[in-house]
């Protein structure tokens, strides 16, 4: 048995964006050719350890031949074809990348570059949408009048979302976000987060969820906040469990973020909380501060023959500085229909006002619990009070089928007997989910309103994006005024897969689902593109973009030039330029595509599953130019590839463990994303026991071009327990181990030669069962490996070998905008909230940023750079 014992890249956490050596590197002997036989023999040599990039060019600078990359110097294995040391000699044998002799490379028309010391340099951002929202969770205003805006990344109410909570003014003008958490907040400020502590003192959040940045300990998602934010400036927020406070900086306040509020008799077993729980909740505080109201928490249906541990219809009551929630006040219908409520607030007295959606009317509570009266209110959401003059503001909005709801704000008088109907405005339909505060600080009086998204059928298109209103309390009417808060006209909102052609810079990227955007990468501009929807793309070494083109979790391969112009594909296709007439991912938020690439000749190598609707990329499966699947005998004639009839045989298979992305190199090696790690690998310094780490980084492992396949080895590290499989004799490969997680144990990688840990966030159990979404790294056309990590906030770049030869980006939230004097927060000089994608084209490197909903460009640099014509 030929059993490769792999010794990770030790990776540098110090190194930030520039290149290898902090040094002066430069050339001791310039770069020199000589022509030898056929062939052109390339000499060099360097000062000092450094990396190098030797490339063919022809006149206009284009690359025809990647020649070689890799790190040199004393003591360090650098990737073939360069040799150890300082001083090399290469040899070009006059062809290209694809093994066509090269027309006229003795008549002075190509030259050779030779580059050193590559780094990269903040360069801005594309395709931004500062204030998107997939939904609103709420929104307050303070004693200033500052809006708060609280909503996900996502369109639904769930655990997969970013929490974000944004500060504006009251005209609308742009002050901060405070969640997630800014970057240049005090350790003090920070402790309440338990943050990762690294060497370097830059604030590292920790990560809880594996699909989606979740960056706080505690809260699960799908949060609310009062409609007001008291006098002493602290923000209130729960998910329905616990409270947690914030300080107007974003920071915590104290050594805890979130507590647990309830009792242990009202504390639901694991079963309710998890399967028969709606845990949305709506939070309302009196006047002094001390009491926390809340409701719209139920439990959907009994246990067996257990009694409700949540009857809908109740409101619960604490005190604010740590007690535990005690029933309030209990409210049923007439005709023993469960009451949902929705809206609370409190009045400048203390009495406590909460809608009845489904009743139709806004119930008053003494804070002694006395019943006071109601208010008849047609599908009342949400409710607040003037603090001077005790007009009550209703937000309604009645359900109309597919993310459509009747909506209107109504201004009465008071709630008392007699109170009257002062205003009244329609709203847009569209959107069934909207949230309302109050501006009262000043005349006159401010009515924010914020509406979701809507859309279509299966939720995976978009009709309408997000709306926000401003409406001013006119009196007798209410007035719709402009606003500064403007979202991007992009039907996504987050940025979480992206490929970027090598030579155009022409760069497509997909949000939350399958709407699509295309860029000019260098200038930043959009282009209009040839389909509305990508589920995934790819880049080839033969040049050509390759893209799953539609709406939903399956469809056509279509090919385009790198200016994403149909290139025709031979025989019956629809569309004509579709390679592959359906590719197919995970059924579900996502789609859990796992990705796919070409070689020189345009040979497919494509990230499949046994079966459809369940696991991302559980085999890779070669196809033909045309689209003819290849039969490499693995998982030959298994059950699943008989009912789809798309290909018979995987080329990598099976893979029992996720997959995060694909890709080729110009020798036939495959390179797959996976979770597991190598044997002697160590975190980074601070994340040595971080779950996260554990759980959802893996590696990109190299395979050999005829294939192979990942399968456990059980054995006492197993989980669950499994009896140990033997590795068959004489099979070659790598040993990897998934430490944390279920199930987590040793894996056997058949056929992999090398393995470069430091992949993630791989999805799927931690926080969260969905394997929705998975990482992208590239391979540049050198060999050398950009891999992504969301849980550090960096991205690596790596020789064939595994040779360190940058590392950059650190944690910061949108206001993080790089050194430049526009940068509301000036650290880190890279910026990453959620590294998830990265593309590299000649020019730059592009890295989609799921947590600050844009794509960071970074320019390329080097120490220095020499070229020598070849006569």
């Amino acid at each position: 048995m030929l059993h490769r014992t792999v010794v990770s890249a030790t990776l540098l956490w110090v190194l930030t964006g520039t290149g290898l050596s902090a040094a002066e590197v430069d050339f001791v002997e310039q770069p020199a050719i000589t022509r030898v036989g056929g062939r052109y023999k390339i000499d060099f040599t360097v000062s000092g350890k450094t990396d190098v990039e030797v490339s063919v060019v022809d006149s206009g600078g284009e690359v025809v031949r990647h020649l070689a990359a890799g790190v040199l110097g004393p003591g360090i294995a650098s990737p073939t074809p360069l040799r150890p040391g300082l001083e090399q000699e290469l040899l070009w044998d006059g062809k290209d990348d694809a093994g066509q002799t090269v027309d006229g490379s003795a008549d002075g028309s190509f030259s050779v570059r030779v580059r050193l010391g590559a780094g990269v340099q903040f360069d801005g951002f594309l395709g931004e949408n500062p204030f998107h929202y997939g939904a609103f969770w709420g929104m307050a205003c303070d004693a200033d009048g500052s809006l708060h805006i609280l909503g996900a990344s996502t369109g639904n109410r769930g655990p997969d979302g970013t929490a974000y909570l944004q500060v504006f003014s009251r005209q609308g003008e742009y002050v901060r976000t405070l969640m997630p958490m800014p970057a240049d907040l005090s350790p003090e400020k920070a402790r309440a987060f338990d943050a990762i502590p690294t060497p370097d003192g830059h604030i590292t959040p920790r990560n809880h969820r594996g699909t989606w940045p979740v960056l706080y300990p505690g809260l699960k998602g799908g949060l609310s906040m009062p409609t007001r934010i008291g006098d002493n400036g602290v923000i209130w927020l729960t998910d329905g469990k616990r409270l947690a406070r914030l300080a107007t900086d974003g920071g915590g306040i104290g050594n805890t973020f979130a507590r647990f509020i309830w009792p242990k008799e009202l504390t639901p077993n694991q079963t309710v909380d998890r399967w028969l729980m709606s845990w949305p909740s709506k939070l309302a505080f009196s006047p002094d501060g001390d009491t926390v109201y809340l409701t719209g928490l139920y439990q959907t249906k009994p246990q067996a023959d257990d009694p409700l541990v949540f009857p809908p219809g109740r409101i619960y009551r604490a005190e604010a500085g740590g007690g535990l929630m005690q029933l309030f006040a209990e409210i049923s219908q007439p005709d023993g229909e469960p009451v949902h409520l929705a809206g609370i607030t409190c009045d400048g007295e203390g009495n406590v006002l909460v809608c009845d959606r489904d009743g139709e009317r806004i119930i008053v509570f003494s804070p002694a619990g006395q019943r006071l009266g109601e208010m008849n209110v047609v599908a009342p959401v949400s409710v607040a009070v003037h603090r001077k003059t005790g007009d009550v503001y209703v937000l309604s909005a009645e359900p109309r089928g597919n993310y459509r709801a009747r909506k209107h704000v109504i201004k009465f008088s008071g709630w008392q007997s007699g109170a009257k109907e002062q205003a009244r405005i329609e709203l847009s339909d569209e959107g069934h989910n909207a949230v309302m505060a109050l501006d009262d600080s000043a005349a006159p009086p401010v009515v924010w309103v914020g509406i979701d998204r809507a859309k279509e059928g299966d939720a995976w298109r978009l009709r309408t994006r997000a709306q926000l209103i401003r409406l001013e309390d006119r009196g007798d009417q209410f007035a719709v005024t402009d606003h500064d808060i403007e979202f991007a006209d992009l039907p996504m909102g987050v940025v979480t897969r992206l490929a970027v052609h090598p030579e155009t810079d022409v760069l497509v990227c997909r949000g939350e689902y399958a709407h699509a955007a295309v860029y000019n990468g260098l200038t930043g501009k959009r282009i209009e593109a040839p389909f509305d929807y990508a589920v995934d793309m790819g880049v080839g070494l033969d040049g050509r973009f390759y893209v799953q083109t539609g709406y939903g979790w399956n469809g056509p391969l279509c090919k385009f030039d790198g200016h994403l112009r149909a290139v025709g594909v031979p025989g019956e296709r629809k569309p004509d330029n579709a390679v592959l007439s359906k590719v197919f991912g995970r059924y579900g938020n996502g789609f859990g595509v796992a990705g796919f690439t070409a070689d020189s000749t345009g040979r497919l190598y494509v990230a499949q599953q046994l079966d459809q609707q369940t696991i991302s990329g559980d085999c890779v499966v070669a196809f033909d130019s045309d689209g003819q699947a290849e039969d490499h005998g693995r998982l030959k004639d298994h059950p699943r590839f008989q009912q789809h009839g798309l290909f018979s045989g995987a080329l990598v298979g099976p893979i029992e463990t996720k997959v995060g992305s694909v890709a080729v190199d110009h020798q036939g090696y495959i390179y797959i994303g996976l979770r597991g790690q190598p044997l002697d690998h160590v975190p980074p310094p601070g994340f040595e026991d971080d779950p996260a780490y554990g759980w959802v980084v893996g590696s990109v492992v190299k395979i050999k071009p005829e294939g192979g396949s990942v399968f456990q080895l059980g054995g006492p590290e197993a989980r669950p327990p499994r009896q140990a499989l033997p590795i068959p004799a004489g099979m070659d490969g790598v040993t990897l181990i998934q430490r944390e997680g279920y199930p987590r144990g040793p894996m056997f990688a058949e056929n992999a030669v090398k393995v470069y840990p430091g992949l993630g966030s791989m999805s799927g159990g931690f926080g969260v069962g969905c394997r929705c979404r998975q990482p992208m790294f590239c391979l540049d056309a050198w060999g050398r490996l950009y891999i992504p990590n969301a849980v550090t906030y960096t991205v690596t770049v790596l020789d064939n070998n595994g040779n360190v030869i940058t590392r950059f980006g650190r944690y910061g939230n949108a206001d993080s905008r790089g050194p430049g004097q526009d940068s509301p927060i000036k650290t880190p000089d890279i910026p990453f909230g959620w590294p998830e994608a990265v593309g590299v084209s000649h020019k730059a490197v592009y890295v989609a940023d799921v947590l600050n909903r844009r794509i960071v460009r970074l320019r390329k640099t080097y120490a220095a750079e020499k070229t020598c014509r070849i006569q």
